[in-house]
């Protein structure tokens, strides 16, 4: 956070990791491992201007949390158990390093009553043949604390279509942002190849709207310029 006054930056709040980033220097561990647990870290932010919490998801556990304005965690939600906490202790059974795919939660958007988020299940160096990279929501309440048992599959991200045809993959969804109404999620992509490293040319931007039963593409497309050559 940035001090009104002076502009000093200062943390506002750490989150759990399965090593403590503090004293890396004596983990103990091969660099190798080590280089893997240390690249771990907050995957998404939102501002929840309703209940004024800050959300973020942890690439390290998977986990969403729910964080008020004085830096102190008062909800988490994983996406893989279901389980949901009050407080940001750390989940002794998470091992070292990312979450897995399938399990991994990257974007975060508040709404009234439910929390969007969104699901890293394959990219461009790990397609899954049998499941796509997926949009869920969870409720929560007027205080932010989430709903047991509401989590809901909304979306199953289509496959990228690239220049020789339709490849058996998508791009993670990095970022999700709602309209004024709440009807229509905006739905953002990151061209990866694993969770330490980025590419390039192979994420698209979608809208989905609600028709009261289910989400579908918006009828808009948008061109956007590229290098000659590019995709």
């Amino acid at each position: 956070r940035i001090d009104a006054s002076t502009g000093i930056p200062t943390q506002f709040i750490q989150l759990p990791s399965s090593v403590d980033i503090g004293d890396f220097n004596n983990d103990g561990g091969p660099p190798e491992a080590l280089a893997s647990e240390l690249n771990t870290g907050i995957g998404n932010i939102a501002w929840d201007c309703i209940r004024g919490v800050l959300w973020a998801s942890n690439f390290d556990d998977g986990r969403i949390y729910g964080i008020d304005a004085s830096g102190q965690v008062f909800a988490t939600y994983d996406h893989a158990t279901g389980a949901i906490g009050t407080d940001g202790s750390l989940d002794q059974s998470d091992v070292a390093g990312f979450a897995p795919y399938g399990e991994l939660v990257w974007a975060v958007c508040p709404t009234e009553d439910r929390m969007y988020y969104s699901v890293w299940v394959e990219d461009m160096d790990h397609p899954n043949p049998t499941r796509s990279n997926e949009i869920w929501s969870v409720g929560i309440d007027p205080a932010g604390m989430f709903i047991p048992g509401t989590a809901v599959k909304e979306i199953d991200m289509p496959d990228i279509v690239l220049s020789g045809g339709p490849e058996d993959w998508s791009s993670p969804v990095s970022d999700i942002a709602t309209n004024e109404e709440g009807c229509c999620l905006f739905i953002a992509e990151r061209s990866m190849r694993n969770p330490t490293t980025s590419a390039a040319h192979r994420s698209r931007l979608f809208k989905y709207c609600h028709d009261g039963s289910a989400w579908t593409p918006a009828s808009e497309q948008f061109g956007i310029p590229y290098l000659p050559g590019g995709n």
